[in-house]
């Protein structure tokens, strides 16, 4: 079972403590909010944590239908800026 979140905030320090036999995924396309959370993801030392570097449209070129049984975004960005 895997479960994807798109997030900043520490939920995902606690969740997968609270559920080790559910798979998180955490997502985004910045490289700060990656590091941020990689960061988070080693201190707290579970196992059941993965990261990806993709933009959240692209998710069908990642997983298989079905294979996602939830989906948390928060905090995403509809119009996201243009890059320098």
């Amino acid at each position: 079972m895997w479960k994807l979140e798109v997030e900043r905030v520490p939920l995902f320090q606690v969740w997968p403590k609270q559920n080790p036999d559910i798979n998180y995924i955490g997502i985004d396309i910045q490289k700060s909010v990656l590091s941020y959370a990689l960061d988070k993801v080693l201190e707290v030392g579970v196992p059941n944590i993965k990261l990806l570097w993709v933009d959240g449209s692209d998710l069908t070129d990642y997983f298989e239908d079905g294979e996602i049984d939830r989906l948390y975004l928060n905090f995403s960005d509809p119009w996201p800026k243009k890059t320098p």
